[in-house]
């Protein structure tokens, strides 16, 4: 499938994109258009932190926070030279471990991490390709 949309985290266009749950309906996440972004394959990648180059860790929900595996990735995210893609990395792990501790739905988690992810339509692409 062909998106128009580049990557949510770090705006690229030319890697392949898929739609992204931010808090992952395996988690309780909703397929509502506001828990939907566009994100590319590496960027998905870090996101949980496997098939990475440079790592080859187990999926981020899998890692506990504190464990020896979370520091590494702390410190692997740490030297991302955009600090606007380390953000909203950062801000998508802190989506998943809300959704694993079970704190509360959908739209509680988004907007407790992003307070104007409703309000501003933060899911949403500002750079998308025209036709």
């Amino acid at each position: 499938m062909y998106l128009k949309e580049p990557c949510w985290v770090c705006h690229g266009h030319m890697e392949e994109r898929s739609v992204h749950h931010a808090v992952p309906t395996s988690l309780g996440g909703t397929d509502a258009d506001y828990n939907r972004i566009v994100i590319g394959r590496a960027c998905h990648d870090l996101l949980h932190f496997h098939q990475h180059p440079d790592t080859l860790f187990d999926r981020v929900n899998r890692v506990k926070q504190g464990s020896s595996r979370h520091r590494k990735f702390l410190r692997f995210v740490s030297h991302l030279s955009d600090p606007e893609k380390r953000d909203r990395i950062l801000k998508l792990r802190e989506v998943i471990s809300l959704a694993v501790a079970g704190v509360g739905n959908t739209k509680e988690i988004l907007e407790a991490v992003f307070p104007a992810w409703l309000s501003e339509e933060l899911w949403k692409s500002p750079f998308p390709l025209k036709d």
